[in-house]
């Protein structure tokens, strides 16, 4: 199921979505460089989490996102 649209204020609508990376990153991975900076942060998470094997719980996703947002 592909990412809603976003709603007036430019925000996701509440709730959780599922997406894959290349969906994540097709919507929200380019156009000013602090998005391509956080794309590419992203990017080195999700390729350690799968080379180590490492299941993101949904807590620790939180702490990622926070991490990417900073």
């Amino acid at each position: 199921m592909p990412l809603p649209t976003l709603d007036s204020t430019g925000e996701l609508p509440e709730g959780v979505h599922q997406a894959t990376i290349a969906e994540i990153i097709a919507r929200f991975g380019s156009g000013t460089p602090q998005r391509q900076a956080i794309t590419t942060r992203l990017l080195r998470i999700y390729h350690l989490a799968q080379a180590t094997g490492e299941l993101v719980s949904s807590s620790n996703l939180r702490v990622t996102l926070d991490i990417l947002s900073n």
